[in-house]
């Protein structure tokens, strides 16, 4: 089987990368089923990437059903041990303008009916108090600001439900929480992944203002370092 160690997940609207050269897929049964959709493997500076759209081609699955666990524990059986993600986000403040870039820190869990764990129904803990790594999200941060994108450092992401937007109250509850962007697929993305062995810093590109108007945006995008 071939193997890639940096594994890719795009968001919605990135289906594929442009630039690479793509040179097998992997398709394969889980323990938790298939994951969203065929993972395709890539070359991209000397590195083999490992790339699989979160959702599907085609946007297939709303964020309360992508395949989460069966996407890492597909990914890990590639050999993946870096992965960075892609999520389109709500800004809940001003100075994170619409297509900057935000590399997390931390993350407010508000999903209600997803899965956060391989190891049910048996008791498996696991820290969490760091949720990216912060050595791969600095990396990830230096290469956007070397294509000249505005980059914000740290902060903090609610991950919602969805599908559904947030209320008005629901916002203003979130920005008194301190929080920087909102978004619907971080979680339970990072648990797994983390329980796998993996280190996934998440990156955003804020696409709306969360709860007042939305805002249109261009095309999002990060390189692989």
């Amino acid at each position: 089987m071939a193997q890639a160690g940096i594994g890719v997940i795009g968001g919605s609207g990135v289906y594929e990368i442009d630039g690479v050269e793509y040179y097998d897929a992997f398709y394969p049964d889980t323990p938790f089923g298939k994951p969203s959709d065929e993972i395709r493997l890539a070359r991209l500076g000397g590195q083999s990437v490992a790339f699989l759209p979160r959702h599907g081609r085609g946007h297939k699955f709303n964020p309360t059903h992508v395949p989460y666990q069966a996407n890492i524990y597909a990914l890990k059986m590639l050999g993946v041990k870096k992965l960075v993600t892609i999520s389109a986000v709500g800004s809940l403040k001003p100075e994170i303008e619409p297509l900057h870039m935000v590399v997390p820190d931390q993350i407010i869990d508000r999903t209600k009916h997803r899965p956060n764990t391989f190891f049910d129904p048996c008791a498996v803990h696991c820290g969490f108090a760091e949720p990216f790594c912060p050595e791969l999200s600095q990396l990830v941060a230096d290469c956007l600001e070397e294509i000249g994108l505005t980059v914000h450092r740290g902060g903090t992401y609610v991950c919602m439900e969805g599908p559904l937007f947030s209320t008005k109250a629901e916002s203003a509850m979130h920005r008194a929480w301190g929080a920087s962007v909102i978004g619907m697929t971080a979680l339970p993305e990072v648990l797994p992944a983390r329980r796998r062995c993996l280190t996934p810093p998440s990156r955003a590109a804020r696409t709306t203002i969360a709860g007042t108007r939305s805002m249109c945006p261009s095309r999002w995008w990060s390189p692989i370092c």
